[in-house]
């Protein structure tokens, strides 16, 4: 039994049919029916029923493919891994989310150039998630991203933590607070307050002659709705209209 016996059985388990699985790996159906005859003479247990349609796998075979696909995507990762561990001292592609550009990661790649100048650094912008998939695909070596990940395949390395910070105008109600604050309760707050200034300021435009002429033709319509999970329209209703 060779890989190649086990790329054939999977793209039949796949596709279902013979015609559509010799296409797409790119040879003629003969020659392919006879190789999963072969697989299962080696194997000495019957891995597709006889007959049926459309294809169906036996308890065998199904079993096998699952296993086979696993053994595939292993020798797919070691081809990969192997590649990038040789191109590795004159080629390194890093991934980065745009925000840490204010961070630390400028001064890393400069520390990095000036230490390996032997180097080709690439650099490459994109979402956490996108690192994630490229890192497992090898077409990045190391990403800088702010998503944590679980993922047992990935080795993640905490760099720093950053508190959450909100701006506020000097006047605001809640700029004069010492101290730190909640964020279910800042949070809240500044979403009454943004709703009541734009509140004020509808009732501003309908009282002057343009508002009024506005309201009363019916030429524009000044409506706001915020969009907001079903716990925010039962907390706040005032958020679901406003100017109406």
């Amino acid at each position: 039994m060779e890989l190649r016996h086990l790329r054939y059985f999977v793209a039949v388990a796949e596709e279902r049919n013979f015609t559509r699985a010799a296409e797409r790996l790119h040879i003629a159906q003969p020659p392919l029916s006879r190789q999963i005859q072969q697989l299962e003479e080696d194997l000495g247990v019957v891995l597709i029923e006889k007959g049926a349609r459309p294809l169906r796998l036996t308890e065998a075979g199904a079993f096998f493919y699952a296993h086979a696909k696993a053994l595939l995507d292993q020798v797919h990762d070691l081809r990969t891994m192997t590649q990038r561990v040789g191109k590795l001292e004159r080629k390194l592609s890093v991934g980065f989310v745009a925000s840490t550009l204010y961070g630390l990661l400028p001064d890393i790649i400069r520390r990095y150039r000036e230490a390996h100048p032997e180097v080709d650094m690439t650099l490459h912008e994109m979402t956490t998630v996108e690192q994630l998939k490229a890192l497992k695909e090898g077409r990045i070596d190391v990403g800088f991203g702010r998503i944590k990940s679980e993922d047992a395949s990935i080795r993640r390395i905490l760099l720093r933590e950053e508190p959450m910070v909100v701006a506020l105008f000097p006047g605001h109600r809640l700029a004069v607070k010492e101290g730190g604050l909640r964020l279910t309760r800042s949070a809240r707050a500044l979403i009454e307050s943004v709703l009541g200034e734009i509140s004020a300021l509808c009732q501003r435009l309908a009282a002057t002659e343009i508002g009024a002429r506005i309201v009363e033709r019916r030429a524009v319509a000044l409506e706001l709705r915020l969009r907001t999970t079903s716990t925010l329209r039962s907390r706040w209703p005032r958020s679901r209209s406003l100017c109406q």
